[in-house]
């Protein structure tokens, strides 16, 4: 019988991208998760934990000592010396792992994955097609979204996020519907006036459309055709009143992090 503690096994059990929450934090050490630890004990009984990691940039990923519920766990599992149970460094290596590839999955912090973009077409009783209609883009558009060939752009998960999460079906199915009869190329003049309307700066913009200060910059100066998705949706709430506008500037800006979806690889913290 060993006379040692071991880590018989693990399990990560969710994962939380924390970016938008700590934008100062790089890279990997803003991805944490929740783990479940078997100890196999010396005198041959076993014990459980659910703890908190975080990874560094580098690896391996560290337990988060103090400052939550758990922290009476966390110093009971470092007091009994599973700190130094056989296995740990090793774990602590696979969860930097697990997480680094679920950073690379998610890409820039709050992208829309295809599974997320399932469920709320799911949700929203949506087709491929109706959501196309509305948003302005095509069905093999959507598609390449679902199949993971394209990124999702930013405004069209910031309006789909905002549908998905209204409890006001009427709000929900209005919107769409402004959209669908919103269509149209919009040239920089109109951008620019559509922006001033909504009150916005183009900093502003840029943050409640999920897209760069320089993609919007770029719109506004012609440089770059501005996206149909982005054209419908300043159309519609620039030509609302000034409640209307505040309130869905601020339901775009919380719509930068994922909804609560079933499986969900990474969950906003």
């Amino acid at each position: 019988m060993s006379t040692y503690p071991k880590i018989e096994s693990f399990d990560v059990l969710d994962i939380h991208d924390d970016r938008l929450d700590h934008p100062d934090r790089p890279g990997m050490e803003a991805m944490s998760c929740g783990v479940a630890i078997n100890v196999d004990l010396p005198d041959g009984k076993s014990t459980q934990y659910l703890l908190p990691f975080r990874t560094t940039t580098e690896g391996p990923a560290y337990l988060l000592r103090g400052g939550d519920h758990v922290a009476s766990r966390i110093e009971e599992f470092f007091r009994r010396g599973f700190g130094a149970a056989a296995g740990y460094r090793e774990m602590t290596i696979e969860i930097h792992n697990e997480l680094e590839a679920a950073m690379t999955v998610a890409g820039k912090p709050g992208r829309m994955q295809p599974d997320e973009l399932d469920f709320i077409l799911m949700r929203t009783h949506n087709t491929s097609q109706s959501a196309a209609d509305f948003v302005g883009v095509s069905v093999a558009g959507i598609g390449k979204w679902l199949d993971g060939q394209r990124s999702v752009p930013g405004p069209v998960s910031r309006i789909l996020r905002v549908i998905a999460e209204s409890n006001d079906i009427r709000f929900a199915g209005d919107l769409q519907e402004l959209m669908a009869k919103a269509g149209g190329a919009m040239n920089s003049v109109e951008f620019c006036t559509a922006v001033a309307e909504c009150g916005w700066s183009l900093e502003q913009a840029a943050e409640c459309l999920g897209v760069s200060p320089k993609t919007t910059e770029n719109w506004s100066r012609g440089t770059r055709a501005v996206s149909a998705p982005a054209a419908r949706l300043l159309r519609v709430i620039s030509r609302q009143i000034p409640l209307y506008q505040k309130e869905i500037s601020k339901l775009l800006l919380q719509a930068a992090r994922p909804i609560a979806y079933p499986p969900a690889l990474i969950l906003a913290a």
